[in-house]
């Protein structure tokens, strides 16, 4: 990762479905929420729009989250809530995480 890169994408060891799965299994695993998967393909298609698989689950932990939104310093970040990860396929046809 470079110092500054805000955003990290890696290579899955999957395939775009299983990916998702193990993603949402992990994250319940490990005591997060995750009130949304949002199928970006699926919705552009509804538009008439063709693209590659493209998923955003959303992740919340509520005892982090509420701690950050206790303080009012901290508030900011509420544009950035809840955390996203994305999977998606390129042109190449491997999955990537972000």
């Amino acid at each position: 990762m470079k110092p500054n890169q805000f955003i990290i994408e890696e290579t899955s060891l999957y395939d775009f479905n299983n990916t998702v799965e193990k993603l949402v299994a992990e994250a319940e695993r490990r005591e997060w929420k995750v009130p949304f998967i949002h199928d970006l393909q699926q919705s552009l298609a509804k538009s008439g729009k063709a693209v590659n698989p493209v998923k955003v689950i959303e992740i919340c932990k509520p005892e982090y989250s509420g701690k950050m939104l206790e303080l009012n310093d901290e508030r900011i970040i509420s544009v950035m809530m809840p955390c996203r990860i994305s999977v998606y396929e390129k042109e190449d046809g491997k999955t990537y995480i972000a």
